[in-house]
């Protein structure tokens, strides 16, 4: 299990301190991933659409070390149990067309 990825999307996602999370149990983090799968959090789809480059996952800073390799695995069958990805709400569809405007504007 990839624990700071983890813990990095509740906290970005909700604003919870470690301590709070902490104090969740499994389930309730398996519940709040599986909303998440219906719902993503506004910033893992900004992250879908502009910081996937070059094929390469978003985020990803370093080549997995040994001991994280098996981790990968398991962090894989957590994310089956998210279920396939879902359209996107119609709030993100704004926010992207919003996001791209933006961007847009900063080259020019």
């Amino acid at each position: 299990m990839n624990w700071p990825n983890l813990y990095g999307l509740i906290v970005t996602a909700t604003g919870w301190r470690p301590a709070e999370i902490d104090a969740m149990s499994l389930c309730d983090v398996l519940d709040l991933l599986a909303y998440w799968s219906d719902n993503p959090p506004v910033h893992v789809i900004l992250a879908a659409r502009y910081l996937k480059r070059d094929g390469r996952q978003a985020g990803r800073r370093h080549e997995p070390l040994a001991d994280e390799r098996g981790n990968e695995a398991a962090f894989d069958q957590l994310g089956g149990l998210m279920g396939r990805a879902q359209p996107m709400a119609p709030y993100a569809a704004q926010l992207l067309d919003q996001a791209d405007a933006m961007l847009r504007m900063k080259k020019s």
